[in-house]
């Protein structure tokens, strides 16, 4: 799997976390991934996040890629930042 992707999968997967909390709009802060195997493509990969910490309208949390066998093929950080739905930018008509 390209390391483009993951990152992409993990960008998304660590989105859900302030949404599962109830947080209608985040936008992404920082992201880091550490690749640590390569997985393979068509392979199964389990993907797990939690949140780490909440301070304010800044969520901290970690997501895994977990091989079939266990191992962590990569290990990713992300904060988030709740912005208010009247503060995201608008299409011009």
């Amino acid at each position: 799997m390209s390391g483009g992707l993951l990152s992409a999968i993990f960008d998304c997967l660590h989105y859900r976390v302030p949404v599962v909390l109830g947080v209608v709009s985040a936008v992404t802060a920082r992201l880091e991934v550490q690749y640590r195997a390569p997985i393979p493509v068509g392979g199964r990969v389990r993907f797990e996040a939690r949140l780490v910490q909440r301070r304010g309208r800044v969520f901290e949390s970690r997501a895994v890629a977990l091989l079939p066998d266990g191992r962590v093929a990569a290990e990713s950080t992300a904060t988030y930042v709740e912005v208010p739905v009247e503060q995201l930018p608008r299409l011009p008509r």
